[in-house]
């Protein structure tokens, strides 16, 4: 969850980068053809397809994305650069880029991971030592503990 977040803050910075270079400081078409139609997509290809390498599919990333770039598309109104294109554009990119991350995961890997955060969550990733099984170290340290706590 927390590597989608920050793969969404770098995408979203690095899109906002670009709008603002390309648009307000650097002010040309040959400029926004560099940026919109060279960079952009593949500097979200290269992180939508990392982030599906490393984690799988993730359906909330493809809303979240989605639903970032049309509220910037909205709400953004001062940028000539920000246009539906940007919209289509970055859902191919975000689709081809999942797609082909997702075909080079490590699904064994991925899994392991959510077992393991699954049982951190749950507080059963601790090993259990039984009574029994317990060194006599262990005891002797259980004993100085009970008389260090009573009075």
């Amino acid at each position: 969850m927390k590597s989608a977040v920050y793969t969404l803050i770098l995408w979203a910075a690095a899109a906002n980068i670009l709008f603002v270079l390309s648009d307000k400081i650097l002010v040309s078409v040959f400029m926004l053809f560099i940026s919109f139609g060279l960079i952009y997509p593949i500097v979200s290809l290269v992180i939508f397809y990392r982030l599906a390498k490393r984690h799988g599919l993730l359906w909330y990333f493809y809303a979240a994305v989605i639903a970032a770039v049309t509220a910037e598309y909205f709400l953004v109104s001062g940028f000539n650069a920000i246009s539906p294109n940007i919209i289509v554009c970055t859902i191919l990119c975000l689709v081809f880029g999942c797609g082909i991350g997702s075909c080079f995961a490590d699904n064994d890997a991925i899994k392991a991971e959510k077992e393991r955060r699954r049982m951190h969550k749950l507080g059963e990733d601790k090993p259990y030592t039984g009574i029994l099984n317990s060194k006599p170290q262990e005891d002797q340290n259980r004993k100085r503990s009970k008389k260090q706590r009573r009075p």
